[in-house]
């Protein structure tokens, strides 16, 4: 009797996808001999498939490809690169500025990441008509007009163009004020909903200290387009779009508030939309207070629990403009701007993104003491007019709003204030200052109020508050 056997020829086929995309089936995969085998390229979100290269040589940037009748061993591989898209126009913070001030507006944080930006444009939308200085650089200045006695605001659109002809805008409010004090604006908190849900924007903590909230502004500029029940209510509602994937997407509301007097501010809000995907937190670092020189700031603290963070975006959203050494960067630098005897004080926004496209932000303050005179000892003055309370302070609200007044014999640049339960901040004005909202957790807040002046003399005053 004769036997005999054989052995069936196996071949592999080594299959593998760079950052930012996939390759199904991937890793090493042993075929039998003349048997087929079909891949699919998947780019994540942002992304495009850059090329497939097979067996050493480019395929272009197919979506799949297959290997038929194999009758040796293969390689694989996709790359991917980003969207060629529009170019990210910045047209710096909204300001607060005197009347015949110079002012700058500044460009320089606009950012593309896959072309050249060639042209800036400038131009004036509301306002007092100013002269600028250029309207086709980065920057451009001008001198604030005299407004009456509740001041003015006035707009500014910046139109940026990359080497592709693609193009955005961007608009920032600069709040020429003399004696009526710009309100304060809070678009809520951010928000992760499913699809068809009823949502709720609250803009309600918006705040302005002297004559009131007079108008409300909602405006949706991303994201999958949905109606609001009122685009000029406090809190209007919508319900959430379907999405396309489980990876969802990110709504973003700008909501401008304008005060009796017609001042304004901004605020931007993030209404996330998903199945699965878990959207990214976002971590603005610490508020700082700095003397001069080079600034860090630092959104290492943010994380995305499934599938990480990939980008990063700052902006500057008030104060006097400073260009960032890399707004996509978790950690940029800048250069402090010169603050004189009055200080300044910057407020930046973080925006990170996961690999599938939704969103978080958060925001730091960071104060630049003004040039101090180290002859001054005299501690500031420093009164709570509101609430007027003695002992402690019984409500049932999850906030509370606290005013006075401080006075030094030289300058109080700031007034701050601290939680024992948590949180901390700085005060809007000074010789005038108001706190919009203090969160409060049940039970005894003590918040102390802190009036600082130029060379760090500082006078606390406390209130205990009782929450039910």
């Amino acid at each position: 009797m004769i036997s005999a056997s054989f052995a069936i020829d196996t071949y592999t086929v080594e299959a593998w996808a760079g950052d930012a995309g996939s390759i199904y089936p991937a890793g090493s995969i042993v075929t039998n001999y003349d048997e087929t085998i079909y891949f699919e390229i998947i780019p994540d979100n942002g992304m495009q498939i850059k090329d497939v290269i097979v067996d050493g040589s480019s395929m272009g940037p197919v979506s799949e490809y297959n290997f038929r009748n194999i009758n040796t061993t293969h390689t694989i591989e996709a790359t991917f690169e980003p969207i060629p898209g529009d170019p990210l126009a910045n047209a710096g913070p909204d300001q607060n500025v005197e009347e015949a001030t110079e002012t700058i507006l500044d460009g320089s944080n606009s950012i593309d990441l896959s072309y050249e930006i060639v042209s800036y444009h400038w131009e004036q939308t509301a306002g007092t008509p100013v002269n600028l200085t250029t309207t086709d650089s980065v920057k451009s200045s001008f001198v604030a007009p005299m407004p009456g006695s509740e001041g003015e605001s006035l707009e500014f659109c910046l139109t940026v163009t990359n080497s592709a002809g693609n193009r955005t805008s961007d608009y920032c409010i600069v709040n020429v004020v003399l004696d009526n004090l710009p309100p304060e604006a809070e678009a809520g908190y951010e928000q992760t909903v499913a699809e068809g849900t009823l949502v709720q924007l609250d803009g309600a903590d918006s705040f302005d200290s002297d004559d009131g909230i007079g108008h409300y502004q909602w405006v949706q500029v991303a994201g999958n387009q949905v109606e609001l029940s009122s685009y000029t209510a406090a809190s209007p509602t919508f319900f959430a779009p379907t999405v396309d994937s489980p990876e969802g997407t990110s709504l973003i509301f700008l909501l401008t508030v304008t005060d009796s007097g017609g001042l304004k501010a901004c605020d931007r809000c993030i209404v996330n939309v998903s199945w699965s995907n878990e959207p990214p937190v976002a971590d603005a670092g610490f508020d700082q207070m700095v003397s001069g020189g080079t600034v860090l700031l630092d959104g290492s603290g943010s994380y995305d629990n499934d599938d990480g963070t990939s980008v990063y975006h700052w902006t500057q959203s008030q104060g006097v403009p400073v260009t960032l050494s890399d707004p996509t960067a978790m950690k940029p630098l800048f250069t402090a701007p010169e603050a004189g005897s009055d200080g300044a004080l910057l407020t930046f926004r973080l925006t990170v993104s996961d690999s599938k496209g939704l969103r978080s932000q958060a925001e730091c303050l960071v104060e630049i003491m003004p040039e101090p005179d180290l002859t001054d000892t005299t501690a500031p003055n420093l009164t709570i007019l509101s609430p007027d309370v003695i002992g402690t302070y019984t409500i049932k609200s999850s906030g509370i709003s606290v005013s006075g007044e401080a006075s030094d014999n030289v300058k109080v640049p700031a007034v701050t204030w601290s939680s024992n339960l948590g949180g901390a901040g700085t005060a809007y004005g000074t010789e005038q200052w108001s706190i919009s909202r203090i969160r409060l957790k049940k039970g005894y807040n003590t918040i102390t109020i802190t009036a600082i002046d130029t060379v760090g003399n500082s006078t606390d005053k406390k209130i205990v508050v009782y929450r039910q």
